[in-house]
């Protein structure tokens, strides 16, 4: 991304498929089921992420008719490999010798960690990046898989807007990619959060799309 990659300074020139790629992020049971950990153990309402969903599948498919690149973020957790500070923010209220796997969200190898059913299967030419943090760069091969690909435009789909999808874009701008937002595609448990945080994305990191949109750039 130097001198011989010219800045993008018109959204139709960064959203050109041939530099670009759709993430969908942590679509998975533990964060959009009434099932899942965050409605069962957290009491938390998921039905406000519910239709993006179907807006996210809406997404992936037109990028696979525009040849646009697909990646699926997903986390996972344990114990092992989950920082003290991320256990200490989850897992706090208990004593250390209380804090096990089953206790985490999208513990690896559970169903809450799993993609929600509704989602459009992966295709194998798609990679799926487990990640675990909030941002998909964390950790991961991510960034190499990117630039090995020529990627420089990002677009973000998933939930949720102010913890995984914002600290995966704002990382993906401080590594130099556009960094954008599909309105419609990205979901909070609190809509106003949701609204506020692609606010502050659109001010401070990068530009901001819906799928209507997209599908006149990329028809």
């Amino acid at each position: 991304m130097g001198r011989d990659n010219p800045a993008l300074n018109r959204l139709e020139k960064q959203l050109d498929p041939q530099h670009s790629a759709v993430a969908v992020i942590d679509l998975q049971n533990d964060f959009v089921s009434a099932k899942g950990l965050l409605a069962r153990e957290k009491g938390l309402d998921v039905e406000p992420i519910r239709p993006v969903i179907n807006a996210a599948n809406s997404l992936v498919s037109l990028a696979r008719k525009s040849g646009v690149r697909v990646f699926w973020l997903r986390v996972v957790h344990t114990i092992a490999d989950s920082p003290k500070n991320y256990l200490e923010k989850y897992l706090g209220h208990l004593p250390e010798d209380q804090w096990t796997d089953d206790k985490l969200l999208a513990r690896e190898g559970s169903w809450g960690a799993e993609w929600d059913e509704e989602i459009l299967p992966r295709l194998d030419s798609e990679p799926e990046i487990l990640k675990r943090n909030y941002s998909g760069f964390y950790g991961t091969h991510f960034d190499h898989m990117l630039r090995a690909q020529g990627v420089r435009t990002l677009l973000f789909a998933g939930c949720n807007t102010n913890v995984c999808v914002q600290a995966t874009a704002s990382d993906a701008f401080y590594r130099g990619y556009y960094s954008i937002m599909v309105e419609d595609a990205c979901a909070s448990v609190t809509p106003e959060m949701n609204t506020n945080f692609i606010e502050n994305h659109k001010k401070w990191f990068g530009d901001t799309t819906d799928i209507a949109a997209l599908r006149a750039y990329w028809g």
